[in-house]
């Protein structure tokens, strides 16, 4: 059996990240490989998603704030316990590299991807370990729904990126606006993969899915990465037009986020799995977060995408593959018409098993 060897964002403690690690590797596992998750540490991500007691990277006050926010008061330590678990027991991983060049397996393939590896913005992506510059000769290598976050990449150093890029047997990315920019940057062509979420169906998530305790039997979650206040302020809004409560799935520590106003239900130590179970369960959907979207259309939800000041080139891709548009993205609660209530999903599914279909196909080709 051969072997294929995962590059990404694995350890994040953010349920699209850990979700789409698992769904590449059951999908290369489904088409016949022997799939692991190189089990790289980066100090960034450590820092960012562990505790340590004290790091000479931070200043003093940060070392401080650091000790008595997690260490004292405990803050996030439960969501820690949840995702480490979810990371230890549902992902295949190597051993434990804490530098590349540790590396000594060897894989027949090796692809990186999907997330936000090539983002400048995230401290870790600044590794070349995510343009898979290690590996033996022989070695196979593309990426997969390789994402920046919408953002320009690593141009500074053209030279040296385009190198990387160039040694990939096919270059998959998970926007328009990727293909685009390495397209006009460095003359090099790529094609727009389904993020890896995409590529499991409903039967096969549904098998990670925990209960949440406590809930009403129908509800208007609410998931949002950006403008958190504003967002619960519009799902408040379409739930009073609903006549459903609110059920805020929160992602920080910060108070003033567990308590915005018009989340009746504020939810902090979510796991993966119970991430997954209020997607399903939920009456509707509003969330402005890539993987809230595509779990919605995995699940077939009703939902809209509140956006405010910021446009997300991932979520815009999203909704044109499947034949969405645009008439899912909303600004406030006014926003919300009667023909947003229901999604009509019977004139989608041909779009989104096509995009599916174009995964796989990607996948065996660079096989």
């Amino acid at each position: 059996m051969k072997t294929i060897g995962i590059v990404t964002f694995h350890r994040s403690h953010n349920y699209g990240s850990v979700l789409l690690a698992y769904a590449m590797a059951r999908t290369l596992s489904s088409l016949g490989l022997k799939a692991a998750i190189i089990d790289y540490r980066h100090h960034a991500s450590e820092l960012m998603y562990g505790f340590v007691w004290w790091d000479s990277s931070r200043t003093l006050r940060q070392n401080i704030h650091h000790l008595i926010s997690h260490g004292i008061l405990g803050r996030g330590r439960r969501r820690r316990r949840v995702f480490d678990r979810f990371i230890t027991e549902k992902l295949p991983l190597t051993r434990r590299y804490s530098d590349r060049s540790e590396i000594n397996e060897h894989f027949d393939y090796l692809v990186c991807g999907s997330d936000q590896i090539w983002n400048p913005d995230a401290p870790d992506s600044r590794d070349d370990i995510y343009f898979l510059d290690f590996g033996d000769a022989d070695t196979v290598k593309f990426s997969y729904a390789a994402s920046s976050g919408s953002r320009k990449f690593f141009a500074v150093d053209k030279a040296r990126t385009g190198h990387f890029l160039s040694s990939l047997k096919r270059i998959g990315v998970r926007e328009q606006f990727m293909k685009d920019y390495i397209s006009s940057t460095f003359g090099l062509e790529s094609t727009v993969n389904p993020d890896p979420t995409l590529l499991l169906t409903q039967e096969e998530w549904s098998v990670l899915e925990e209960e949440v305790p406590g809930l009403p039997s129908g509800f208007i979650l609410v998931y949002s990465l950006l403008d958190t206040l504003r967002s619960v302020e519009t799902a408040s809004g379409i739930g009073s037009i609903l006549d459903l409560p609110v059920v805020h799935l929160n992602h920080r520590t910060k108070a003033r986020n567990n308590f915005a106003e018009g989340a009746g239900i504020s939810l902090f130590d979510v796991s993966p799995g119970q991430f997954l179970w209020l997607i399903r369960r939920a009456s509707f959907v509003v969330s402005n977060s890539f993987h809230g979207n595509m779990f919605s259309i995995i699940y077939r939800k009703d939902f809209v995408c509140p956006v405010f000041d910021f446009r997300d080139q991932r979520i815009e891709t999203l909704h044109e593959r499947v034949g969405l548009g645009r008439e899912r993205f909303v600004s406030s609660a006014r926003d919300f018409v009667p023909s947003l209530r229901h999604i009509d999903y019977g004139p989608l599914e041909a779009k989104i098993a096509t995009f599916r279909k174009e995964g796989i196909d990607f996948i065996k080709d660079c096989l």
